[in-house]
């Protein structure tokens, strides 16, 4: 069985509610002044109410990448955000991380001295567990919560897609930024004109599909219904390939090299985070190789987490709709 903790490694419950009361009058209706009172009830029900709205912001880099695409504001970094091979994060979407200091990018180097240091009024942690931080250790939430209001931001495969959009886009209003402005309506059209092509296509072409993410000594393929986007995508119509499980609740199950060729498949998505095996050094793997969806071709990156915004999720699904256009059945 394999952990979420580790199966994210190889690599918001819902919101329950955001209001902002500008000038005493509560309101999420749309961008915040800076002046009025802000209060927000976390993964974990837990309601944090501060005298206005928080203006310098710490936060997971997932979050950042979603909130940054509808104009919100950050202080401060953690998680993994820095450049890959000179190109952004896939695991932080599109947000410049110039000027936001970093308070630690691997799991268990959050300082909290650097934190204190950026005087944060809030800081934004996901939670991929019931009640449980994702980033920032069980170990060390306590004392950062001594200093700083810890919000948990729900971005699991309990709560659908679409919820998740909604709360992020509640999220981002109530912290000044605009989800109504003509980028984030694009992008909005982007994502609904993705999802709607991938749930036709899959009714035209019905192929079978392996998502796996590969280590040096072996295979992990994924469970659809435990990860939200690519949940979403089943419930679109795509038919995922999904393994027995050996545990509930488990995100991976595991192969050796040896057993790779388990369960057929006429396409295979390969984990496209830093940490994982590139496609070029699964192929070198002689059991992958020979697979037939690698032989003819029908490979294509997938990035298991996604920054929750409708940009990002749109960029992750569009390559969908076209490979379904494109490849052909070929498992036996």
């Amino acid at each position: 069985m394999v952990s979420r903790r580790r199966a994210l490694g190889l690599g918001l419950a819902a919101v329950a509610g955001v209001s902002v009361a500008a000038c005493g009058s509560g309101s999420d209706s749309g961008p915040a002044s800076g002046g009025g009172s802000w209060e927000y009830t976390d993964a974990r029900g837990k309601r944090i109410s501060l005298k206005q709205r928080p203006q310098r912001i710490v936060a997971y880099s997932g979050v950042i990448g979603a909130l940054n695409d509808y104009g919100v504001h950050f202080t401060g970094v953690y998680g993994p955000h820095s450049p890959v091979d000179g190109k952004l994060n896939p695991q932080s979407g599109d947000a410049n991380f110039a000027n936001i200091r970093s308070v630690g990018e691997k799991y268990g180097d959050f300082d909290i001295e650097k934190l204190l240091a950026l005087r944060p009024d809030i800081v934004l942690e996901t939670s991929f567990l019931p009640n449980k931080s994702f980033y920032i250790t069980p170990e060390v939430l306590p004392k950062v919560e001594q200093a700083v209001p810890v919000a948990l931001i729900d971005t699991s495969a309990r709560t659908n897609t679409l919820q998740i959009l909604d709360n992020m886009t509640k999220l981002a209003r109530s912290l000044g930024g605009d989800p109504d402005s003509d980028a984030a309506k694009q992008a909005r059209s982007r994502f609904d004109k993705a999802s709607a092509a991938i749930k036709e296509n899959a009714k035209a072409n019905p192929l079978r599909v392996l998502m796996v993410s590969g280590s040096p000594d072996k295979l992990f393929v994924t469970h659809p219904k435990e990860q939200d986007n690519s949940r979403y995508v089943q419930d679109l119509g795509v038919n995922f390939v999904d393994p027995p499980y050996t545990q509930k609740g488990e995100v991976f199950t595991e192969l050796s090299w040896e057993q790779v060729g388990r369960y057929p498949a006429d396409v295979i998505l390969y984990d496209s985070r830093p940490q994982a095996m590139k496609i070029e050094e699964l192929k070198k793997v002689p059991t992958f190789a020979t697979l037939p969806a690698v032989k003819a071709g029908n490979v294509a990156p997938w990035n298991p987490e996604i920054p929750f915004s409708h940009l990002q999720l749109a960029k992750n699904l569009e390559p969908i709709a076209e490979w379904q256009r494109t490849f052909k059945p070929v498992a036996v």
